[in-house]
């Protein structure tokens, strides 16, 4: 993950975004993504890697608001590590009980800082802290992008944790233990 974003992406991409990855549905919590960055106070554009049904919806809405929007659609894996890689924080705002997700994943094994919403595996994936911030609402949502892009010591702090936690994912350390609760089994 880290050898391919080290090479810039090939879409264009602001100096400095938010970065949301994932389809423009309700169940992801699309709906909340202009509201949480204009609720954030955090002046920086919103990139999203991703389709939906909401898409133009969030036009309006991001213009209404004076919330800088970039619709990029989908794009390839590396592209979205790329991105990923370069970008202030992930909004993860979700609203469906997530079991795991690969965009978290992702982050965590790039560094990336996340505000999340508290849904499924979100909390067990990122830790307490350790990845991102996890909110119970879409206020505190907002309140930790705010967080994420005004405070450099808790995002150099997140930063190191991720990458830190990323390992607990790594098949090294999975794959032993998905051999032991076969063996038990049998």
């Amino acid at each position: 993950v880290g050898e391919i974003a080290r090479t810039p992406p090939a879409l264009p991409l602001p100096q400095r975004f938010l970065l949301f990855v994932g389809k423009l549905e309700e169940n992801k919590g699309a709906r909340l993504l202009v509201p949480a960055v204009k609720a954030s106070g955090v002046a920086l554009p919103l990139v999203v890697l991703g389709e939906g049904s909401l898409a133009h919806a969030m036009k309006f809405e991001a213009a209404a608001a004076g919330v800088e929007l970039h619709l990029r659609g989908w794009t390839h894996r590396e592209d979205v590590l790329r991105a990923m890689a370069r970008a202030e924080a992930l909004v993860f705002p979700s609203l469906w009980p997530e079991p795991l997700s690969r965009v978290l994943l992702e982050a965590l094994a790039l560094g990336t800082p996340v505000a999340a919403m508290d849904t499924g595996g979100t909390r067990e994936i990122l830790g307490e802290e350790q990845g991102g911030l996890v909110a119970r609402d879409p206020a505190g949502l907002a309140e930790a992008l705010g967080r994420l892009c005004g405070d450099l010591s808790l995002r150099a702090r997140l930063t190191e944790a991720a990458h830190e936690r990323a390992k607990a994912f790594s098949p090294e350390v999975l794959i032993p233990r998905y051999e032991a609760v076969y063996r038990s089994l049998l």
